[in-house]
């Protein structure tokens, strides 16, 4: 079997698109998909990333990746109050957010990526930032100020992942801006 490189979140937005252009470069791929129940359809894998279970049956099967693009996750943005542009905590899913994006992606990266020596290329977000002034400009270097807990559960993973990497990880997180464009035409810009 050739190694290949594992994609969570392949069904996603993202995902498919990344899917598409990877295998259309002959670059092989294993497609990881949220499912209740553990299921490996070839280079196909349906799992829950919150089970342990699951997690643990990847982490069984890590020798066939070389690599992993983690974009799996969960948004939940709202906008309340008077200043509808600004995202704030509201009634997002709370729980959901910190278990999915922020737990799931520290055991994905010990019990995974760690332990096999595979790098993960991690999907974070431009959230994390909050909501700077205007005229300045970002840099990997601004401070993480979030908003609301979906930019504050990407920070968190984005800092447990570097925790990770002096363990030895090898880890590169990418702040990603609203995407928007093909079979998407809305998203979070701001």
């Amino acid at each position: 079997m050739t190694p290949s490189i594992l994609i969570t979140g392949a069904g996603g937005y993202l995902g498919k698109a990344l899917v598409d252009y990877l295998r259309a470069a002959g670059v092989p791929v294993t497609c990881c998909l949220h499912s209740k129940e553990e299921r490996w359809d070839g280079d196909v894998v349906h799992l829950d990333l919150n089970r342990d279970d699951h997690v643990a049956s990847l982490a069984g099967r890590a020798k066939a990746f070389y690599a992993m693009v983690h974009l799996a996750g969960y948004v939940d943005i709202r906008f309340s109050g008077t200043n509808a542009g600004i995202p704030l905590p509201g009634e997002q899913n709370t729980q959901r957010l910190w278990q999915t994006n922020t737990l799931a992606t520290i055991n994905l990266a010990e019990q995974v990526c760690l332990p096999n020596r595979i790098p993960m290329l991690f999907a974070s977000s431009q959230t994390v930032y909050g909501m700077p002034a205007e005229g300045c400009p970002l840099t990997e270097d601004f401070r993480f100020q979030p908003l609301e807990h979906y930019a504050a559960s990407k920070a968190a993973a984005e800092t447990s992942l570097e925790l990770l990497s002096r363990r030895g990880l090898t880890v590169c997180a990418c702040r990603i801006p609203g995407i928007y464009g093909g079979r998407r035409k809305s998203g979070i810009v701001w």
